[in-house]
């Protein structure tokens, strides 16, 4: 993240330290730490992504949890509500490769389909206009074999080779 950071263990643990103001360190509270410490109930995790104000873990099932900042949406459980402790995108399965930025969050299902929610005003969501608290299914031109996001944007590799962006171009 910008002040924070999320380590994923090889035993499946997810671990935090850093600055706290949305949450970001999973622990149910707003306080910083200088210490690493192990975020509760995270089991079985594969893959973390830390933003700004906010933390994402994909389960070995391919559930999501979220939590952090969530003005925008980017928590993805219908609300925009702040969340301390993670928390699952309502929606989502199967998921396989997660990606975040600042305010949005994209994820990749074993299909190749790419759904994504949070903030959508620079087109980062692509055809999504609106913030969304909740995941949408987003429009590709094929199936995706691995997805990355940026502050404001997102990059897609499809499975010929071709690599589509969307979003903030400044």
């Amino acid at each position: 993240g910008v002040w924070h950071s999320v380590a994923l263990k090889t035993d499946g643990t997810v671990w935090t330290w850093g600055y706290n103001s949305s949450g970001q360190l999973g622990n149910g509270g707003l306080e910083q730490s200088t210490q690493i410490q192990q975020v509760a109930g995270l089991v079985d995790i594969q893959q973390v992504v830390a933003t700004a104000s906010g933390s994402y873990a994909l389960t070995q099932d391919g559930r999501v949890l979220a939590w952090g900042a969530n003005w925008t949406g980017q928590v993805g459980d219908g609300t925009l509500e702040q969340r301390s402790t993670p928390t699952r995108v309502v929606g989502l399965s199967d998921v396989v490769e997660i990606a975040a930025g600042s305010e949005h969050a994209l994820a990749r299902k074993r299909d190749g389909s790419i759904w994504g929610w949070g903030m959508a005003a620079v087109g980062a969501l692509g055809n999504i206009t609106e913030a969304s608290a909740v995941a949408l299914p987003l429009s590709t031109p094929t199936a995706v074999q691995q997805l990355s996001a940026g502050g404001q944007n997102r990059a897609l590799l499809t499975a010929d080779g071709l690599v589509y962006m969307a979003g903030d171009n400044t």
